[in-house]
Parts: structure tokens; sequence; C-alpha cells
């Protein structure tokens, strides 16, 4: 508690005199939660640079077959891609959830990128329904 309060008094004072920057309403809340003024935060809009994937599209598309064998896919069915951080705040499991039910119904490949404190847990469940 001490290591907390030793933390929170500087970061608190140094926070009060800045603006900030913020993704999304967890990170805003942490920033207010150390002080910086509401007046001073503005979020950081989320953007894509589409011309740098439309030239990477052109560039691999002569590659997609072997790229979707090196994944393990050999059919045309879609495939569905998540990519992020494997915590319980991305609910990587209500997706896996969700494939095993639109699998069923409709033939398609889930594509997982990323790593995070669920992996071994995910990994798990992946064998049991294998």
């Amino acid at each position: 508690m001490r290591k907390k309060i030793i933390k929170y008094l500087p970061l608190r004072f140094l926070c009060s005199q800045i603006y900030g920057l913020y993704l999304g309403e967890a990170n805003r809340k942490y920033l207010e939660y150390y002080g910086v003024p509401k007046e001073r935060l503005y979020p950081a809009i989320y953007c894509v640079d589409n011309q740098y994937f439309q030239t990477q599209y052109e560039k691999l598309y002569p590659f997609r077959e072997s790229i979707r064998k090196s994944f393990g896919i050999f059919n045309h069915f879609p495939v569905i891609l998540f990519c992020g951080r494997l915590v319980e705040m991305k609910c990587p499991f209500l997706l896996l959830d969700a494939f095993q039910l639109l699998v069923k119904e409709f033939p398609c490949y889930l594509l997982v990128v990323g790593d995070g404190p669920l992996r071994k847990k995910w990994k798990k469940k992946l064998q049991r329904i294998k």
C-alpha cells in the first residue's frame, strides 16, 4: 500500500500539469485517476492507412494460396481474423464459442494472431475441441 501511495502522489502532481491523449475509455479513466484534468484530455483517433493496406494487398495477392497453405488453409473458405491480446477484456472464449456455432452452418477458418495471459487456457480449450 505504501508503494502505491509513493507512486500515486508524484504522478498525481505531475499529471495535473500536462495534456493527455487517450485511446478508449479505460485509458481516459486511467489518466483522470492520475490527475490529468478532463479539459486537457483529447481522444486519439484510431486510424487506418488504407493506401498502405491496398499496396500490401496488391503486392501479396499473387502469393495468396501459399500464404493460406502456410496457415493450414487448403481451400477458399473465408477466414475470420482475431488480432489482439488474449485477455479477459477482449472475450476470446466468446469468440471461440461463437466460431464453433458458425462453422457448423458456414465452413470457415478462425485465425488468431496474438498472445497474452490466456494463451495456455486458450490452447487447452482448442485441444478439447479437436
